[in-house]
C-alpha cells in the first residue's frame, strides 16, 4: 500500500479514538508520522471556582489535616455528560520561613475524594499550582457540595490562593 495515493484510499466517514492518521512533522527535517485521531478532537475546558466562607481557613500550621470547611464548592456531574476528565487544581503557598511541605485534598462530605491529594514542597512565601490525576470515577454522581481541607510540615504554613474543578471536555 505505499505506492498508493492518499487520495486514492476509501474514505472512513466515522473514525474511532485509536485510529491512526498520518501526519507531516515539520519541525526540523519533514518526516511521516501518525497521530491517534484521539488526540486531534478539540476539547474546552470549563473552570468551576471554589467560594471562601470564612477567610481564617485559608491558611493552618497543623501538621494533620484540618476540619476543612472554609473553601466550599457545589458541583454536579450529571451536567457534564462528556466529560473526558475532571481534575482538582489548587494554588498553595507557604508563609513560614524555611522549605517546608504543604498539602490539600479534596472532600465530599467527611470523606476524601480518592486520589485528590497534592502538595507542594515550597519555600517562604513559594507557591506553586498543583492539580489533581482525573477524579471522574471518584467524583459523586449528581449534586453534592465539596470542601478542601489543609496541612503543613512541621514548621510550615500552608495557605491555599485559589482553587476550582477543571472539567476537560470533548467538543
Amino acid at each position: 500500500m505505499s505506492d498508493t495515493k492518499v487520495t486514492a484510499l476509501t474514505e472512513l466517514t466515522t473514525p474511532g479514538a485509536t485510529d491512526v492518521i498520518p501526519i507531516v512533522d515539520n519541525s526540523g527535517t519533514a518526516t511521516t508520522k501518525k497521530i491517534q485521531y484521539s488526540n486531534l478532537k478539540p476539547t474546552k475546558i470549563f473552570t468551576i471556582p471554589f467560594v471562601i466562607v470564612d477567610t481564617n481557613g485559608q491558611q493552618t500550621e497543623s501538621t494533620s489535616y484540618d476540619n476543612g470547611g472554609y473553601w466550599k464548592i457545589s458541583f454536579d456531574s450529571t451536567l457534564f455528560p462528556n466529560a473526558t476528565s475532571i481534575k482538582f487544581q489548587v494554588l498553595l503557598q507557604q508563609d513560614n520561613a524555611g522549605t517546608y511541605m504543604t498539602y490539600c485534598q479534596l472532600l465530599k462530605g467527611d470523606t476524601v475524594v480518592t486520589g485528590s491529594e497534592v502538595s507542594a514542597d515550597l519555600g517562604q512565601y513559594g507557591t506553586s499550582v498543583q492539580t489533581s490525576g482525573d477524579l471522574t470515577a471518584n467524583m459523586y454522581n449528581g449534586a453534592s457540595s465539596y470542601r478542601i481541607q489543609l496541612k503543613a510540615e512541621s514548621g510550615g504554613k500552608c495557605n491555599v490562593q485559589n482553587a476550582t474543578i477543571l472539567v476537560n471536555m470533548s467538543v
